[in-house]
Parts: structure tokens; C-alpha cells; sequence
């Protein structure tokens, strides 16, 4: 039995010692931390804030003591921050701009003496004014872009992720059929197991348009009088923008937005046919603009802000 015991022994000295190598690791004395930071175009991105937190502790309510170095981006987007290492410290790096969606902060390697994070920032959404009586706001942009030309995302109604095919096979909300669906159904026929409920306008979770942005209040696909509203109190020309056609929506105030030419939904279904949901067309002719279509079908999303967030006083 002792002569077991003493290999036993020494291999476990050699495993904790091994173990312990890594924990008494010596950090560099200065650490770089550089990179770019773009857009989604790949363009660069000047005057960016950077701060790098250094952070020694967190008290009870969660606050962090520590100090922080800041820098901006170069015209072509570059940044460098060299600073002196403190084993005392763990670091941060927090990225932000005007305009733009705020990075969360990440994690800076103390072990590592030159870092490389190259970022890409996406321009916040922004919604224009156009002096409607219910004072909603449209976004320039569809979900999935940030150019008003471009047509973005496709999305089934209900769903919040864009797919590379659409079918009633892969819908979320029913059970592989028309016939056969799970939520948003006021009619036992077209229900799984006869299932109905009293859904008729999308829950937010299942809202492209709310669920696609860092804001838990505001946007959503709108509603069928949101768009009735706008086709009513705007003059629509048909009309291209960078060479591709669409609708310019002109309110009197002097604000307007763009609509590429396609199918966009709406947040409620055809309570007469659950399987299908409303959508409005983007053409040459808006005078019947109003239609459905089967509600596994990708259409485009262009999100609205109600009155109330975060535009009143």
C-alpha cells in the first residue's frame, strides 16, 4: 500500500504545483489596446468615445470604484489607448457615439501585453415627424438597414428573425399546417387540437419591430389605422431614390420618408381567414394599398413609434 501511496502523492503535488504556475503568472507592465471601428458599410467611424474603465471593486449596489482613461477615434476610424497595468485592476473597454447604438463594454485581457478589437457600429434607428394627429412616428429606415432605399429584413408575420425559406413547415406559430396553428387563432378550425384565443394584434415578443431594436418601449409594426393615417394626412409620389423606386410619403410640415417598392406588415390578421395576416403594398397605384397574405410569407417591416415614448415632455 506505501508504495502506492507515493506516486499517488507526488503526481497530485505535480498537478496542484502545475495549477499554481498559472495563477502566479506575471502580467505585462503596459498594456496596448487598439483596433477600428466601422460601420456596417465598412466605413469608418471618427470621433468615437472610448473609455477604458479600470475597475478595482463593486460595492454592495452593484456601483464600480475605479478610475477611467478616454480617447476618440482617427478619421479613418483607428484608436489606441497604452496604459500601466495594475494587478489590482480588471478593465473595460466602453465604446460610444452619438447616433449610433451603444457597445457594451467588454473584457480586457490583463495577461496580454498588445490587444486588437476591431468593432462595427450600427447607427441608431431614426424616426421622422410628420405631423400626424396621433403624432406617431415612422422610422426612416426598414428593420435590418440603415439606408431608407433599402429594403432589409423579410420576416413571416409574428416571427422576429429573418429566414432563408418560408413555409407553413417551418412557421413558429402553428403546427406544421395552415390548419394547424398555435397562437393568433380566433377560429377552432384553423387551431391545433381546435385551439383558439382572443389574440388579434401581435404580443411584443413576437413584434419584428420591437424585438429587432435596445429599446423596451416604442417600436412595432404598425397598426392598420397607423397606416391608414399616413396614407391620409401625407401627399405619396412614386418616385426612385439611388435608383430604386418607391413612394415618397410628403407631410405639410416639410418632413418625408421613403418606402421602397414591396409588401410590409401590419400588426394585426384577418380575423375572417387567421391563417392570413394585413400588409400594405408599396407601388404605383395605393389607392387598394391594404391586402393579406398568408401569414408564413417574408414580407418587410418599417416600425413606428406611438406618441408617448420617447418623444413627449
Amino acid at each position: 500500500m506505501k508504495t502506492i501511496a507515493k506516486p499517488i502523492f507526488l503526481i497530485a503535488v505535480l498537478f496542484i504545483c502545475g495549477s499554481c504556475s498559472k495563477i502566479v503568472q506575471e502580467s505585462p507592465e503596459t498594456i496596448t489596446v487598439s483596433g477600428h471601428i466601422t460601420d456596417e458599410d465598412g466605413q469608418p467611424v471618427e470621433n468615437v468615445g472610448l473609455a477604458l474603465m479600470c475597475i478595482t471593486r463593486m460595492n454592495l449596489l452593484g456601483f464600480y470604484y475605479g478610475t477611467g482613461i478616454h480617447t476618440k477615434t482617427e478619421e479613418n476610424g483607428y484608436y489606441s489607448i497604452q496604459f500601466d497595468n495594475n494587478d489590482d485592476y480588471s478593465y473595460r473597454l466602453d465604446i460610444e457615439k452619438a447616433g449610433y447604438d451603444y457597445v457594451r463594454g467588454y473584457h480586457v485581457e490583463r495577461w496580454i501585453a498588445s490587444q486588437e478589437h476591431d468593432v462595427v457600429m450600427r447607427k441608431k434607428e431614426e424616426y421622422i415627424d410628420l405631423g400626424l394627429p396621433s403624432r406617431t412616428m415612422w422610422a426612416n429606415c426598414n428593420v435590418g438597414t440603415n439606408k431608407p432605399e433599402r429594403l432589409g429584413e423579410s420576416f413571416a408575420w409574428g416571427e422576429v428573425a429573418p429566414k432563408s425559406t418560408y413555409s407553413w413547415e417551418n412557421y413558429r406559430h402553428c403546427n406544421g399546417a395552415g390548419d394547424q396553428l398555435t397562437k393568433y387563432c380566433n377560429n377552432p378550425a384553423y387551431g391545433y387540437n381546435h385551439f383558439t384565443d382572443t389574440l388579434t394584434i401581435l404580443d411584443r415578443p413576437d413584434d419584428a419591430g420591437w424585438c429587432n431594436f435596445d429599446s423596451n418601449q416604442g417600436p412595432q409594426i404598425p397598426s392598420k389605422k397607423q397606416w391608414q393615417e399616413l396614407y391620409q394626412n401625407t401627399t405619396h409620389t412614386w418616385t426612385t431614390l439611388n435608383g430604386v423606386e418607391g413612394v415618397l410619403f410628403e407631410a405639410s410640415n416639410g418632413n418625408s420618408i421613403f418606402l421602397p417598392a414591396g409588401n410590409y406588415w401590419l400588426n394585426s390578421f384577418d380575423t375572417d381567414d387567421p391563417t392570413s395576416a394585413w400588409n400594405f403594398s408599396i407601388g404605383s397605384d395605393l389607392d387598394s394599398s391594404i391586402i393579406n397574405s398568408p401569414r408564413y410569407t417574408g414580407l418587410l417591416v418599417r416600425p413606428v413609434h406611438p406618441y408617448g415614448w420617447p418623444f413627449c415632455k
